[in-house]
């Protein structure tokens, strides 16, 4: 009778044990998983009028979360990784076209005229520019500038990676 009372007691606690592990796992699952890049986007298009693009390829060491992406109903900005930081950063800023004078901000053409070491560029089939800033404290930053076929700006810079990765990032814009 002890035998059969000691065994029934283990099952019960390895069913328990099971059944709670289980229950961790799902609200762990739940709690801890963020949705696909895509859906953050597309639900931040929604809310913002407009497609928010955004990239397929992130560089090494780099994250885009949900929580850094600003937009209100012509523009949207985002980074990937952390531009307060030392750590690497790309920022990443879109505009309406048909909204930039009327808010008294540089056009394309006019925020391209500013850029040192200017070169035109190609990003899948758009006209844009590559170039040169530099901020009121010296430092410098790598800026791509395209527009897109819906009439979008794109302004990409970074002051730690090179211009073919900010090509890359921008061709594969979605």
């Amino acid at each position: 009778v002890i035998f059969i009372t000691n065994l029934f007691f283990y099952k019960k606690t390895i069913i328990f044990i099971t059944a709670a592990l289980f229950f961790i796992g799902i609200y762990a699952w739940n709690r801890f998983s963020t949705p696909p890049i895509g859906d953050i986007f597309d639900q931040a298009s929604k809310e913002a009028g407009f497609h928010i693009y955004y990239p397929t390829f992130i560089p090494a060491g780099l994250e885009l979360r949900k929580a850094r992406i600003w937009f209100d109903s012509d523009s949207a900005a985002y980074s990937l990784g952390d531009m307060h930081s030392s750590s690497p950063w790309v920022a990443i800023i879109q505009q309406k076209i048909e909204h930039l004078q009327e808010k008294g901000q540089l056009t394309f053409l006019e925020y391209v005229d500013r850029l040192e070491s200017r070169q035109e560029i190609s990003i899948n089939g758009n006209s844009g520019f590559t170039g040169i800033s530099v901020n009121p404290q010296e430092t410098s930053f790598i800026n791509l500038i395209f527009s897109t076929e819906d009439g979008i700006v794109m302004r990409l810079w970074t002051r730690n990676f090179d211009l073919a990765t900010l090509v890359q990032i921008a061709r594969s814009m979605k």
